[in-house]
């Protein structure tokens, strides 16, 4: 149950940007601002006024799904199982490697000199060793 609630947060804070750093990391003043590109229909039968268009746009960029070989995507249509299989499989992918990159940022600037409490240090030592 602990690595479920801890899967869903770190996906959490991977998907809505929010960055992960430490106390003694240099920060810059300096940020880029990088807007989203025009939404363009990822498919024949998703206007991009369509409230989901730019869910549908995220996921057909990160390869979790596909379309029909006619260039549709059939937002009205039912999902079989060996859809929604596929298309679980190529998320867990995607999040798997995006949280072992953060357990290489979070981990990469551990120091066990950063922690006062022996008990912390232990189990963040153990965290990094295990990647979870």
């Amino acid at each position: 149950m602990k690595k479920i609630l801890i899967l869903a947060t770190i996906s959490v804070l991977l998907f809505t940007g929010i960055s992960v750093g430490y106390a003694s990391s240099p920060v810059s003043s300096t940020a880029l601002v990088q807007l989203p590109a025009p939404l363009i229909a990822p498919f024949k039968d998703v206007k991009t006024t369509d409230y989901f268009a730019p869910y549908v746009d995220e996921l057909k960029a990160e390869g979790v799904i596909g379309g029909y070989s006619n260039g549709t995507f059939k937002p009205s249509g039912t999902l079989n199982r060996a859809e929604f299989a596929t298309a679980l499989g190529r998320s867990n992918a995607i999040i798997n490697g995006k949280i072992q990159n953060l357990m290489t940022v979070i981990c990469g600037g551990f120091k066990t000199t950063d922690f006062s409490n022996e008990d912390a240090k232990n189990k963040f030592t153990a965290l990094c060793a295990t990647g979870l």
